[in-house]
């Protein structure tokens, strides 16, 4: 008998591998719940068993489910090791088919795919680290001694790049989505199974116990009444003679597990059809696993591999097949009244989520004036703005729909970038970012990096200052690259083996001058690197053993262990800075200088679940997956009240963007908006906003809290007054 943690089941995933004994949660302590101890007094075990450590069960639990029997655990220091020990518990000779399952997930709850494996005879199911430490080699090792040849759990969305470089693979069990997976598991054991097991694909918990199962696979569906498409046909197809639901009608509704029944008679599913409005009518709802917040535009990948888009779209960059040129700007209408919290814009825009033509999508970047993406075959699209050659299709003429990016195959990272025409001032230049539909973009290929478009700063890192529209390779970083970001003139990259290398230039001079220390001496953070232009690849010799990289406009981050180090234009103390990692409060008395020529490291980040850099402003998503915000303020993008009058000058140190409401899975930062996937797989934004870029139906100056976006997630879209000012 197993006992795993109820509410963290890391644990859990693994132990589908074990076949000896069926696995029951328990709290991490507390009392044993009731219907627990029954189970194990019925069936009287020789032993009782703890997956984890003391953290996850405690001595205490453990001590009262047994019941005076035999007690022991299988542990490792962390969810990856105790992973480690469960395979050699259940297969002590070796000889086991190794399956690689994402450990964290989005949520920090362990990957769904991991769940469905768990009724795979034979398997021993091995959780991938997301980054470098000593579980890398402890899972490597286990690897070796059960036979090598892992298969990952997943599409190739589903592993960060540091865990597709660490851990190469034989082949991969995947569909376009979690469900799809499950089928595909499936198939690869029990093609024509007379049972079949139903769980919940977002909730783990009744699923998680179905590693005891020996009868029939487990496959995951949406907790909603229709059975996903992939689920649908393999029952149509194999007929299986029985369909058990695991958990009540909470986690498997009733008319799904009716559906799932007709479909294995070979009748059609019943699909209802929800009430249609102008707001909401989207059919049934759609769940977001990212998202990406660019100039004045947002898009999102959905699990299902769609790509929803939202705001500007003067350049076509929403995608939907159309563009609206008539900015304020360019009708000489001075597009930023000094009542700014009231404008509602002059251009038309897009301003709810529209589904474009573009399917099984990893990965979307939004750019200033363009947007690009990969999809789980390896293949680029771009569109929008494409006046500098961007878009990478061979010429100079935008596009207003997803095109592909010929020659390039094998992408695993991608990311779109445009440069601001004027400084940037929403209040006292009255000028907005102007942006003329420059901008470049980078992606790595088969490990190689390569970049296109705009390239008079040398951000294309080919070694010349000559723009092109199609891609070429990056020079000077003699490494394989797993991530690749862009800011307005500069690009950076990450290595395989945890280094940064970056190339075009830091130099952010709009009239302030330069701050003495860099004039003489240069870059301190890029090697080699003189005040000048870096047209090719330099190392940033400060960071080594990076596991995350991001960037902003003209800065960028980079995460090492609990550490995160920064370097480049600190403007709004945009920077990280020192913190108590548990509480998520700044613990130093003061904050990084504005302008640097050496990099600024601060700890106590160990604890955050992701990160991401704006133009002037950054966030973190919280051990509590809670958003914090903090940096320039005056378009309300740090989720709370603009400080300081409302200019130019505001900033905010780290803070909760407590008007989210709920748990975030994604987060994103543009130039004056940011937007977050929440639990419900919806998302909320907050920030500038007379474009649509917060996709909340309106187009109104700035928000100060997080608004919700229609036709996204599973909960009901409830409109807000756009008259209610939120930024005092």
């Amino acid at each position: 008998m197993y006992l795993a943690r109820q509410d963290v089941f890391a644990d859990a995933l693994a132990s589908g591998t074990l076949q000896d004994g069926p696995t029951l949660l328990v709290p991490k302590s507390g009392t044993v719940p009731a219907e627990v101890l029954a189970a194990i007094k019925q069936l009287a075990p020789q032993k009782v068993m703890a997956l984890g450590g003391t953290n996850a069960v405690s001595d205490q639990v453990l001590n009262e489910a047994a019941q005076g029997k035999e007690t022991g655990r299988l542990a490792g220091q962390t969810r990856f090791a105790t992973a480690v020990e469960i395979s050699k518990h259940a297969f002590p000779y070796g000889g086991a088919k190794v399956v690689l399952a994402d450990g964290i997930g989005r949520d920090g709850q362990g990957s769904p795919d991991a769940v469905a494996a768990g009724t795979i005879p034979g398997a021993a199911i091995l959780l991938a680290p997301r980054q470098a430490g000593n579980d890398v080699s402890l899972v490597q090792a286990e690897i070796k001694r059960l036979g090598g040849n892992p298969v990952r759990l997943g599409g190739a969305g589903v592993f960060n790049p540091f865990q597709a470089a660490n851990f190469p693979l034989n082949s991969a069990l995947q569909g376009k989505t979690r469900y799809g997976t499950s089928v595909e598991i499936a198939k690869s054991w029990n093609p024509n199974p007379t049972k079949v097991y139903l769980a919940r694909g977002d909730v783990f918990a009744d699923a998680v116990a179905s590693g005891c199962l020996t009868d029939g696979p487990v496959l995951l569906i949406a907790r909603n009444d229709v059975i996903p498409t992939e689920v649908a046909d393999f029952l149509k197809t194999v007929r299986p003679a029985a369909v058990v639901a695991l958990g009540g009608n909470g986690a498997i509704p009733d008319a799904a597990l009716q559906n799932a029944q007709r479909l294995s008679n070979g009748q059609d599913q019943i699909i209802p059809q929800p009430a249609k409005s102008a707001i909401t009518g989207n059919g049934l709802p759609t769940q977001l696993r990212s998202i990406s917040a660019g100039g004045d535009h947002t898009c999102a990948v959905a699990d299902s591999g769609n790509v929803w888009c939202w705001g500007s779209n003067r350049f076509g960059q929403v995608g939907n097949g159309t563009a609206s040129p008539n900015y304020g700007f360019d009708l000489k209408v001075d597009p930023l009244p000094e009542n700014y919290t009231n404008f509602t814009g002059h251009n038309a825009n897009v301003n709810q989520p529209v589904m474009l033509s573009l399917g099984n999508v990893v990965e979307v970047s939004s750019g200033l004036t363009h947007t690009c993406a990969y999809d789980a075959a390896g293949h680029a699209h771009c569109w929008g703005s494409n006046v500098t050659g961007q878009l990478g299709v061979g010429d100079t003429f935008s596009r207003t729909t997803p095109t592909m990016v010929p020659g390039l195959q094998g992408v695993t990272s991608i990311s779109a970038a445009g440069e601001t025409n004027g400084p940037w001032s929403i209040r006292q230049d009255r000028a907005d970012w102007i942006p003329t539909g420059t901008g470049h973009t980078c992606a790595v290929a088969n490990g190689s990096v390569f970049c296109w478009g705009d390239n008079k700063w040398g951000q294309l890192g080919d070694g010349s200052n000559t723009s092109a529209p199609t891609p070429v390779r990056v020079q000077g970083m003699n490494e394989p690259a797993t991530k690749v970001v862009t800011g307005e003139t500069t690009s950076c990259a990450l290595s395989a083996a945890g280094n940064v290398y970056c190339w075009g230039t830091w130099r952010h001079d709009w009239g302030y001058g330069v701050d003495e220390g860099t004039a003489t001496h240069g870059y301190g953070w890029l090697a080699g690197a003189p005040y000048a232009d870096s047209k090719t690849a330099r190392q940033v010799t400060s960071v080594s053993g990076a596991t995350d990289l991001e960037a902003g406009s003209y800065y960028a981050c980079a995460k090492t262990g609990a550490t995160m180090t920064c370097w480049g234009y600190n403007s709004r103390e945009q920077f990280f800075e020192d913190i108590d990692g548990n509480a998520m409060i700044p613990t130093g008395g003061s904050y990084p200088v504005s302008r640097r020529a050496d990099t600024y490291a601060a700890a106590g980040w160990g604890t955050i679940q992701g990160f991401d850099l704006g133009r002037n402003s950054s966030c973190a998503i919280g051990p509590n997956s809670q958003v914090y915000c903090w940096g320039l303020n005056d378009a309300g993008q740090v989720g709370r009240p603009m400080a300081a009058g409302t200019n130019d000058a505001s900033s905010d140190r780290l803070g909760i963007v407590g008007s989210i409401g709920t748990t975030v899975k994604d987060i994103s930062v543009g130039w004056a908006h940011a937007c977050a996937v929440t639990s419900d797989g919806g998302a909320r934004c907050w920030g500038y906003n007379p474009d649509g870029q917060l996709g909340n139906a309106q187009t109104f100056g700035v928000r100060c809290s997080a608004w919700q976006t229609p036709r996204l997630g599973s909960l009901p879209f409830v409109a807000r007054d756009p008259h209610v000012n939120d930024c005092q």
